[in-house]
């Protein structure tokens, strides 16, 4: 995964990973849309440029897929997130820290690797 920001936009280049989730500033809970083929190091393979505008956004998730993989109980992913995301706390650093808290698995569960990064 690849994520960078410009003129109020986020632009991806992503390899089998799920793209961005936007919090929006009315409580919304968005997937953006944009995700490339996991194809390893193929040199004749040219990954798509993802682009999204960021216009009332509060919050960028990006992750990999082992963090929601970890605790799906009902394998809907924006369900899922729903259910962790902390729509009523909007102070930056305590919506990070609640997320992460409401985000942790059990560990008698096989666990894949993950990673969380939230843009506030």
């Amino acid at each position: 995964m690849s994520y960078f920001l410009k003129n109020n936009k986020i632009y991806w280049l992503n390899a089998g990973h799920p793209p961005p989730v936007v919090l929006r500033k009315t409580g919304e809970i968005c997937q953006l849309k944009g995700t490339g083929p996991l194809l390893g190091l193929a040199q004749d393979h040219s990954y798509t440029l993802y682009e999204a505008a960021l216009d009332n956004v509060e919050h960028i998730l990006l992750y990999t897929d082992g963090w929601t993989e970890n605790r799906f109980t009902d394998k809907d992913e924006i369900c899922e997130l729903t259910k962790i995301i902390p729509l009523d706390k909007h102070a930056h650093a305590e919506f990070a820290n609640t997320l992460w808290e409401n985000s942790q698995v059990t560990l008698s569960k096989e666990i894949d690797d993950a990673s969380l990064i939230v843009i506030n």
